[in-house]
């Protein structure tokens, strides 16, 4: 226009994707545990040019905050959006005891063991003064994956107890007089199918009965770790939801694509104003 250049356009074909950014939506963030950023990955080829038909999957890993959600617009894509550890619960069950007299181990004696109910019915002998009770449940196991974490708990029988997992001590007369045995599990211990439970209990002192009429008691929990986050790109983006924690600090972000150069970014978690207390 007048002998001047007064706009120009260029369309370039981009390469191949060659590394990632992360942009988030605002970099600070409330230790409150409830507010949340929203933070957008993009691929881009070695000029630096973002990749519209970037489809790779992304890999993302958070630190110091939590990530709860993922999402990249394609409005046909079935991933998920959460990821989150998976939780199952078995019983143990089968529980069967006897009375030892003082001085007897579980280890020592013979003598039918009787299904727990019966040991708890009011009509079943009170334990006397040196007396203990020696017990056994199993639970059993389907599967042990590689990374599950498993917690067993049980409830007070007695004043002290005794553990026993598959014949191995786990706890020696651990107080039980207010609460029971809540342990975590190693999984070395354990073997899929019939895991033994053994239990030598000092009855609690005042002598009276307190067995419960069950044979299911207590349980064992499995938690099964979520899958990494994950989500893979739509028209070269993609984008994270994380939420701050209770605890000031930095939150550090990562995004990586194998073969890729990876990005990273840090947020800051302030300390926030505690709510206000209505009594």
């Amino acid at each position: 226009r007048g002998g001047t250049v007064a706009a120009t356009d260029t369309v370039q074909t981009t390469g191949r994707p060659a590394r990632l950014g992360l942009e988030a939506s605002r970099n600070t963030l409330a230790a409150d545990g409830r507010d949340a950023v929203i933070l957008t990955v993009k691929a881009y080829d070695e000029q630096g040019h973002p990749v519209p038909t970037a489809d790779n999957l992304v890999s993302f890993s958070v630190a110091g905050g939590t990530a709860i959600g993922v999402g990249n617009g394609d409005p046909a894509s079935h991933e998920p959006e959460v990821f989150v550890d998976s939780v199952r619960q078995v019983v143990v069950e089968g529980w069967k005891g006897r009375i030892l007299a003082a001085g007897q181990s579980p280890k020592e004696g013979g003598g039918e063991m009787k299904p727990l109910a019966a040991m708890g019915n009011w009509k079943a002998p009170k334990p006397k003064p040196g007396e203990t009770y020696d017990l056994h449940g199993a639970f059993t196991l389907d599967s042990i994956t590689k990374g599950d974490r498993l917690r067993l708990t049980l409830p007070s029988l007695g004043a002290s107890t005794t553990l026993y997992l598959n014949g191995k001590q786990l706890a020696a007369a651990t107080d039980t007089t207010t609460h029971g045995l809540d342990l975590a599990l190693d999984p070395a211990l354990l073997h899929e199918g019939t895991n033994e439970v053994a239990l030598a209990v000092v009855p609690f002192p005042d002598g009276g009965n307190h067995m419960p009429e069950l044979t299911r008691l207590g349980a064992v929990q499995i938690v099964t770790p979520a899958d990494p986050w994950k989500r893979k790109l739509f028209n070269g983006l993609a984008e994270i939801v994380v939420r701050s924690s209770r605890q000031a600090g930095p939150i550090t972000v990562k995004a990586e694509i194998k073969g890729l150069l990876p990005a990273s970014t840090e947020l800051e978690s302030l300390k926030a104003e505690d709510p206000p207390f209505v009594p």
